[in-house]
């Protein structure tokens, strides 16, 4: 009788695909040790692997972190990373005293060791930042990867590790070896709905929410110096703010001049650029194409976009709440045409203020989204006429467009008028998608839209015209009984004085996590 076979020749009989397949239902833990088990598993395993936990990485501003990207940039892991999302998480002192009741199930000692490596890591991270060192690290990590494409920054923790039951979520690297011994999360519990409760920062922040305000601005202008300091050798094609908590105003993207040079060539390598905008702040004093004084609620934002003339692709989300006339300022800029240009700095009346960027052409910007904003239908066509000869896809998701108190009592019916205006433009478009969109007179009076009962209605072809029609056809909005709200308080309300006298569905990550080796693979799990 003849033996029975060992495990680990059966392994090495096993075709590659069934491998990958058993592999597949493993959590990480067990899935590291399968790897482990001999070279040939490894080795059949490698790219799967790689793929999984090493195409798109997480990272936060932490030396345990940031040493983690340079390992994995000088490893032969290097090649399969082509996306790299920068956290908004850190240790914080605020966290720490909220989570207090944690450390208070611990014996004496361990509460001591567990207070000790949060202050060195609070401490390590403080002086990270402030000498930085965290640029320095970043650069060399992400300048070793050869395939790099995309770049991005988030304040969350994805869903989706599949692996390791379906609540487990994708961490920067670092955030679960660091709660292990502190007890305390990295992430913060600061909302921009907190944040933004009234009507802008001067209002309602206390110092905490300022500081997650001013940290994501660092975060921010970190990866902006890196993506200008890359673009000579290696280019980043891709870069990415995905925020669920907070969003960016205006003042994030104020840059210094020395910044501005040394950021804005970079910009015109992007092909995809999506932003997650908070459009409630301090306004910025311009001289206007009529040499007159004009507040500016989105100057150094366009300043950003004037200098990405070779989009392809284009995602703004403007958060709520939001105001109308930043949005405003926003989108007809956009659609301004490039011809409309401004006066020069020698014709200004007012030396010393600046003049708005000058807006551009596009001209490859193929696909438009546009979420969370309360916008004028006539923007959306000037836009779309604009972009004409480019436009390929236009998203459009939980946005309202803004319809006077006349409109909202006669029940003017705004996505079909605009609708049916689209269609007269003759554009070439392939995709169209409508998603739990509504209209009303800003966020009051809300009346949402269906398609034929539901909330969502994508479309996809090549006759435009006719899938405007489908749309229209699909189209159904349901009237609210009930008298609509007496407004004329609120149109009295002057906005601009109040803010001038304050100055006031994404690439996914579930597809991030790993390390550079199988004990760094499990640090997440």
């Amino acid at each position: 009788m003849s033996p029975s076979p060992s495990p680990s020749s059966c392994l090495l009989r096993t075709p590659v695909e069934v491998l990958a397949q058993i592999a597949s239902y493993l959590p990480t833990t067990e899935y590291c040790a399968l790897r482990r088990s001999c070279k040939h598993v490894e080795a059949a395993l490698f790219h799967p692997f790689a793929t999984e936990f090493f195409k798109r990485r997480q990272f936060m501003l932490t030396e345990f972190s940031l040493e983690a990207l340079i390992d994995i940039s000088k490893s032969r892991l290097a090649p399969s990373v082509e996306y790299v999302t920068l956290s908004t998480d850190k240790p914080r002192w605020d966290v720490f005293r909220n989570n207090l009741f944690r450390h208070q199930r611990l014996d004496e000692y361990e509460q001591a060791l567990h207070l000790n490596r949060f202050s060195e890591e609070y401490d390590s991270h403080t002086a990270l930042i402030t000498s930085g060192r965290d640029y320095e690290m970043l650069l060399e990590g992400l300048t070793g990867l050869p395939n790099l494409q995309a770049i991005g920054v988030r304040d969350f923790h994805s869903m989706g590790r599949y692996r390791d039951g379906g609540h487990t979520k994708w961490r920067p690297y670092g955030s679960t070896t660091f709660q292990k011994q502190t007890s305390i999360p990295t992430e913060s519990d600061t909302s921009l709905y907190r944040y933004h409760a009234g009507f802008g920062i001067s209002h309602t922040s206390s110092p905490s929410e300022e500081a997650e305000m001013v940290y994501l601005k660092r975060v921010l202008t970190t990866l902006l110096r890196v993506l200008g300091a890359m673009a000579s050798a290696t280019p980043i094609s891709r870069f990415e703010v995905i925020l669920r908590r907070l969003a960016l105003n205006d003042h994030s993207f104020s840059m210094s001049p020395a910044l501005q040079s040394a950021i804005f060539p970079a910009l015109g390598h992007l092909k995809a650029l999506f932003l997650d905008l908070c459009t409630m702040a301090p306004a910025t004093k311009i001289e206007n194409e009529q040499h007159s004084i004009q507040s500016s609620y989105q100057y150094h934002l366009l300043q950003l976009l004037t200098n990405a003339t070779s989009l392809e692709h284009l995602r703004l989300n403007c958060k709520n709440p939001q105001s109308p006339l930043a949005v405003a300022e926003l989108f007809s800029w956009l659609a301004r045409p490039a011809a409309d240009q401004h006066p020069s700095l020698d014709s200004q009346v007012y030396p010393g203020l600046p003049l708005l960027p000058p807006s551009r052409d596009f001209p490859n910007l193929q696909t438009v989204e546009i979420g969370f904003a309360f916008i004028e239908p006539q923007a959306l066509i000037g836009l779309c006429t604009k972009l004409k000869s480019s436009l390929r896809a236009i998203n459009l998701h939980k946005i309202n467009l803004c319809a006077s108190t006349n409109q909202q009592t006669d029940k003017v019916n705004l996505w079909t008028r605009l609708l049916h205006q689209l269609s007269g433009l003759d554009l070439a478009l392939n995709s169209i998608v409508l998603e739990e969109v509504g209209q009303g007179l800003a966020m009051y009076n809300l009346v949402p839209v269906k398609f034929h009962g539901q909330k969502k209605m994508r479309w996809s072809g090549k006759a435009t015209a006719y899938g405007l029609k489908d749309l229209i056809d699909a189209l159904e909005i349901e009237w609210p009984t009930e008298a609509p709200m007496d407004h004329r308080d609120l149109d009295e309300y002057d906005e601009d004085e109040d803010e001038d006298d304050e100055d006031d569905a994404d690439i996914d990550d579930d597809a991030m996590g790993g390390m550079a080796d199988d004990a760094e693979a499990e640090e997440d799990a």
